[in-house]
């Protein structure tokens, strides 16, 4: 491949004599390109995101940072399930004190707060799990999280 073309700008110079606006290209630095350059062989398995799968590696780019594994450096594989289960633990407490509250002389309406807001714990809960999937190496990490 050859050198990378330097990106023009046009800036506009006045030029005394005449009176006149002139525009010309300015010379600037040519942009850094972050896009994957293949080796030799190599194909692009599957791609999704920012992520990549070739038949040599598996890359992840974010606006942060750039992960590359190789296939044969690739050390684990791990599923992980993350939950927040202290929300179940608000839901049963939240049921629990509307019998309580309604035992006590609360009511109807003690017991029908104490469930709804132990059903909207419910609901937070099984909306905010998700799964991650983390592919390691000996240097690196690369953790996915897995769409529903």
């Amino acid at each position: 491949m050859g050198e990378p073309k330097p990106v023009q700008k046009y800036i506009r110079e006045e030029k005394r004599e005449k009176g006149v606006m002139e525009t010309k290209p300015m010379e600037t630095k040519p942009k850094r390109d972050l896009a994957m350059t293949m080796m030799p062989y190599e194909k692009v398995l599957a791609q999704s995101g920012g992520l990549v799968l070739t038949t040599h590696r598996t890359r992840v780019e974010t606006q942060t940072q750039i992960t590359s594994i190789m296939l044969e450096e690739l050390c684990s594989c791990e599923t992980r399930f993350a939950s927040h289960p202290f929300l179940l633990i608000l839901a049963g407490l939240f049921a629990l004190g509307g019998l309580l509250k309604s035992g006590i002389g609360g009511g109807e309406e003690a017991i029908t707060s104490g469930f709804v807001s132990a059903l909207i714990f419910v609901a937070i809960y099984f909306a905010t799990r998700k799964a991650v999937i983390t592919l390691a190496s000996a240097g690196a990490r690369i953790n996915l999280e897995r769409k529903k």
